[in-house]
């Protein structure tokens, strides 16, 4: 009897495809009120008291990168490439804002740092746009 329901490379890809949806998910959940309610300028005051230079150039490119790159991430569409903007930005949120205290108080923004960071070295998974329009990885195209 075969007891093997998954192979090993549909369970790779099917954890890809939780990391992906999931930070794809949380990085739109926690950008849409800034980008819909033109939350913008409070966020870039917040980034000038905190010393970042061009706050509000900055704000447009954190929020605009965490809500365009977690759509992109959610539909698999240039996953590698939105990954880098949610690492970048979980960078600076993790190592800069919380001040590298990863175990007390950057917790979350590590955690998605490091799952961006997975998002990024696995690249697209089976279901992704990239791999069915065919800019993906070709190993792991539908059959």
């Amino acid at each position: 009897m075969n007891y093997k329901i998954l192979r090993y490379g549909q369970i790779t890809d099917a954890g890809i495809i939780v990391l992906r949806l999931w930070l794809g998910i949380t990085m739109v959940k926690y950008s849409f009120p800034v980008v819909f309610s033109n939350g913008f300028a409070e966020f870039g005051d917040w980034l000038g008291s905190m010393n970042f230079p061009l706050p509000y150039f900055l704000a447009y490119c954190a929020k605009g990168g965490e809500f365009i790159g977690g759509i992109l991430l959610i539909l698999g569409l240039f996953t590698r490439i939105s990954s880098v903007f949610i690492i970048i930005n979980m960078a600076v949120a993790a190592l800069i804002v919380g001040q590298a205290k990863i175990f007390e108080g950057a917790e979350l923004a590590f955690t998605y740092l490091l799952i961006a960071t997975m998002v990024f070295l696995l690249g697209p998974d089976r279901l992704s746009l990239d791999t069915i329009v065919g800019s993906g990885n070709n190993e792991r195209r539908l059959s």
